[in-house]
């Protein structure tokens, strides 16, 4: 799902350290790594494979299963296959011309700390345009706002440093999966969003909007 929402052909990685991928949206406004470690829910085998999926339609398939339902995945050069053992379904494989580097900025991004996922899908479901991370007085904070309406919500203070940034709020709110989700960022740089997801390490870099464009 974090990788439908970047882009509807992301490009994976399977080998024998899980499944993995690095997406970038198409408008270059956020970027996702995202890896499923091997577990008694995912065991990979140790070959080796790059390629890209439709996930549209594989999204569409699997949401006739409960999370704790166990699926076979096999991958042939040209399709995926997916099955139950009861229902199977075949997903042709599209193959990426390069595989994305995430840029590591965490050293730069020295102010942070963590959310309830809930409180910053209130400022999305209030229909604000772009939100605020901010330290101030020792006071992780994010906040929104128009001509009418304001929204302020307090996290958990991490990184101290004074900061403020702006960032597009329908970008935020793909990150918001899970219950907790920490947040990295400095003044007018991207920001890291890390959701707190069990058995998945993912981390979404996202771009600034500038205040005073």
């Amino acid at each position: 799902m974090l990788a439908k929402k970047q882009w509807n052909e992301p490009c994976l990685r399977m080998n024998d350290e899980g499944l993995s991928t690095v997406t970038v949206d198409p408008a270059h406004v956020s970027m996702l790594s995202a890896i499923i470690k091997p577990s008694d829910d995912c065991i990979p085998d140790d070959k080796e494979r790059m390629f890209c999926i439709d996930a549209d339609k594989l999204v569409r398939f699997l949401l006739n299963y409960s999370p704790s339902d166990m699926l076979n995945v096999e991958l042939s050069d040209e399709r995926m296959t997916v099955t139950d053992g009861k229902m199977t379904f075949k997903l042709a494989l599209l193959y990426p011309e390069a595989w994305p580097k995430f840029p590591d900025l965490e050293s730069k991004l020295t102010s942070g700390g963590e959310f309830n996922v809930r409180d910053l899908k209130a400022i999305y479901d209030c229909h604000f345009e772009n939100l605020t991370f901010k330290i101030e007085d020792d006071t992780l904070i994010a906040e929104a706002s128009n001509e009418n309406d304001s929204i302020v919500v307090k996290g958990e203070i991490g990184g101290k440093a004074q900061a403020r940034s702006l960032y597009p709020m329908e970008y935020v709110n793909n990150a918001l999966l899970g219950e907790k989700i920490y947040v990295k960022f400095a003044t007018d740089r991207p920001c890291l969003l890390i959701p707190q997801i069990k058995n998945i390490e993912a981390k979404i870099m996202l771009a600034p909007r500038i205040e005073n464009d």
